[in-house]
């Protein structure tokens, strides 16, 4: 469902429901990882959840947190920032 192209009062109340939650889970999991530098553990204990149920949102919505990790060469550019 694209909410930009259907009205929302044009489609069932279930598909509504699950497309808004989808759009929740998938943007919630992805602030919490670039927030937490792309640390599931982390992000997990920030959404006070436990790291496993973190990691089945992640793979119900095809999330990987290496996506959201900095390479090893921004995190010693940045260390070098911070002398």
């Amino acid at each position: 469902m694209n909410n930009e192209e259907t009205p929302i009062a044009t489609i069932p109340f279930s598909e509504a429901r699950n497309a808004l939650v989808t759009k929740f889970e998938t943007e919630y999991v992805i602030l919490r990882l670039k927030e937490r530098g792309g640390n599931v553990t982390a992000a997990a204990k920030a959404s006070r959840m436990t790291r496993q149920n973190f990691q089945r949102l992640m793979k119900k919505h095809e999330i990987t947190a290496a996506r959201y990790r900095k390479s090893n060469a921004q995190q010693e550019v940045s260390k070098g920032d911070t002398l």
